[in-house]
């Protein structure tokens, strides 16, 4: 198979990450005005609950068939065995998660009030199977991924805008979110079969593979959990406005952390593939790897600190700004939680060590649980954003240390302390600079990004940057050392 190049890939993934972030971010001030606050929260409240029976009948597929069945894609007669393999466990998985969350329905319990809604956001769990990006995942066809994710968002988009118009159309609104994730779901199924035509079979192979797939499964469910935490624990422990500023500043510290993770994410069929054929070819590999997520993910931390005022209030309204040091404290976590996904999903789950990745997710999970506890009654806001930078400091330190024989080989100490010293020196300077800027707000943005990039590139080419090179090379010349 021929190899895709991976920074094609990676601008493809962020741009897939950018597609459904923008989408929410464009239809939910529309949304807001012609549903009632009470309808839109039954509608919230039903995503929630479906989401987590979602999880069950995904079963942490995605990562393990990638991981697995990278290796075997030059081998047509295994490869479309295994995948066969993993498409019937999906099927059970999901009827299993679909017989429970018709249980759930059926009970007398306050959740019957929801029922409509549920019923209709089912139909999102019937098409998990369908779904089947771990084929795309696994063939690196990111480009087909990211057109549909634009095509589905836009049709999306504007079938919301024709057909939700008052708060009567509510279930509307809600079918309407079931049948976008549907089709795109049953695209992936049909335009797949060029690769493989899936089909079920009895011998699932449940024994051997049932151990990775529980391991992906605790980790997904442990990442919910501790991602709602905060949110969750300040509602009880603050109050409503604490639980509003905090989620407009988590949403910034979530966007900048999804688009780097998407990136990585598309690098994952690669290393598990080339780890197979050449141990050192994949350590040199994931070396680069590292090499540029830290030249990207400093600066970006060090961004967010100097622009935490004009991006709350481009989120949001004035009164938002309160939250400014909170967002400064989160960017600093930043950077630990990117390199956990680095080595988790890069290096332990290619190596097939997931059980570190779910330690560390289980340890991360009960450490920002514990701590809330304690800081949010001390320090609100602020007290949540430093449970963050702990749980996500002990995220790192538990995945590295199951990666610990690996570390000296692909961290360079040199293009940590470049990138982290050329970002200093664009932060530090841009506070004195930022204030020469234009006043108007988007404007002021655009200048801030534009020198803070100057100065980090300059400062970067004085520090002889390998990173740099390389990536001016594959500029130069259409290809570079990094494919």
């Amino acid at each position: 198979m021929k190899h895709r190049s991976m920074s094609l890939n990676a601008i493809l993934g962020i741009v897939k990450t950018l597609t459904n972030l923008a989408f929410p971010l464009l239809t939910y001030p529309y949304i807001t005005r012609v549903l009632s606050v009470s309808n839109l929260g039954k509608v919230n409240f039903s995503q929630t609950l479906v989401s987590y029976f979602a999880i069950l009948a995904q079963f942490g597929i995605l990562q393990f068939a990638v991981r697995t069945g990278a290796p075997l894609r030059d081998q047509p007669t295994s490869f479309k065995t295994f995948a066969r393999q993993v498409f019937s466990i999906n099927v059970i998985t999901t009827s299993i998660a679909l017989i429970l969350l018709g249980l759930v329905m059926i009970l007398p319990t306050p959740l019957m009030a929801y029922r409509p809604y549920v019923i209709i956001l089912s139909l999102t769990v019937l098409s998990v199977p369908l779904a089947v990006d771990w084929l795309c995942f696994i063939f690196e066809d990111f480009l087909y991924l990211t057109l549909r994710t634009i095509l589905i968002n836009v049709v999306s988009i504007l079938l919301m805008f024709r057909w939700v118009k008052d708060d009567s159309d509510v279930l509307l609104y809600v079918f309407l979110l079931a049948l976008v994730a549907s089709v795109g779901n049953l695209s992936n199924f049909l335009y797949t079969r060029k690769y493989v035509k899936l089909s079920l079979i009895r011998q699932t192979n449940w024994s051997q593979y049932r151990g990775s797939l529980w391991l992906f499964f605790i980790t997904s469910l442990t990442t919910m959990v501790y991602l709602n935490a905060d949110i969750t624990l300040l509602g009880l422990l603050a109050s409503n406005q604490a639980v509003g500023l905090y989620a407009v500043a988590t949403k910034v510290y979530a966007v900048t952390k999804q688009l780097i993770n998407s990136a990585i994410t598309t690098t994952l069929a690669r290393l598990a593939y080339v780890q197979r054929q050449d141990e050192q070819a994949f350590r040199t590999l994931l070396r680069q790897i590292i090499a540029v997520t830290s030249f990207f993910a400093y600066p970006l931390m060090m961004g967010i600190i100097l622009l935490r005022r004009e991006a709350l209030l481009i989120l949001a309204t004035p009164t938002y700004l309160v939250a400014a040091p909170t967002l400064a404290l989160l960017a600093l976590a930043l950077i630990f939680g990117v390199f956990a996904n680095v080595l988790g999903q890069g290096l332990l789950v290619v190596l097939q060590r997931e059980k570190y990745v779910v330690w560390a997710s289980i340890a991360s999970a009960v450490v920002n649980v514990l701590l809330n506890f304690w800081l949010i009654p001390l320090a609100g806001i602020a007290g949540a954003a430093l449970t963050t930078i702990i749980a996500e400091i002990v995220l790192l330190a538990v995945t590295a240390y199951g990666a610990r024989e690996y570390l000296p080989i692909i961290f360079t100490l040199s293009d940590q302390f470049k990138a982290l010293g050329g970002s200093l020196v664009m932060l530090v300077s841009g506070l004195f600079w930022q204030e020469w800027l234009h006043s108007h707000l988007v404007l002021r943005v655009v200048e801030t990004v534009a020198v803070a990039g100057v100065i980090y590139l300059a400062i970067m080419w004085l520090f002889r940057s390998q990173t740099l090179k390389i990536m001016v090379a594959y500029l130069r010349k259409g290809q570079g050392n990094v494919k």
